[in-house]
């Protein structure tokens, strides 16, 4: 049996803190939910959601680090995407190559990135 777990990780740039009292536009703030995934034994996709809580707009990129005996078992889709002020953006992660790795529980990071 295969299992497959998943940290979330946020990285933001300075640019992308919260707003301080005296702005008149808040600046853009990334969040990102959940910061974890349990994919279990069956690999299906899930979801994460990264919103901009802030004003502005956030471009973000999705970096993965899920390998396992030299087989990339995930993908994100989109790996890039832009969100506006005060909305959010669904990326989907897939489990691939589940035929190639061997039973046992797989680990992997994903690091979202804004600018």
């Amino acid at each position: 049996m295969r299992s497959f777990l998943l940290v979330i990780l946020l990285s933001s740039l300075t640019a992308c803190g919260p707003a301080g009292a005296g702005d008149r536009e808040a600046p853009p703030y990334m969040a990102v939910s959940p910061t974890a995934l349990d994919f279990g034994s069956e690999g299906s996709a899930r979801f994460i959601e990264v919103a901009n809580e802030g004003g502005g707009e956030i471009v973000f990129s999705v970096k993965i680090s899920a390998a396992s005996e030299g087989v990339t078992w995930l993908q994100a889709e989109p790996q890039t995407a832009t969100v506006s002020a005060s909305s959010s953006r669904s990326v989907m992660l897939v489990v691939n190559n589940i035929e190639l790795l061997p039973p046992g529980v797989h680990t992997g990071e994903v690091t979202v990135e804004a600018s």
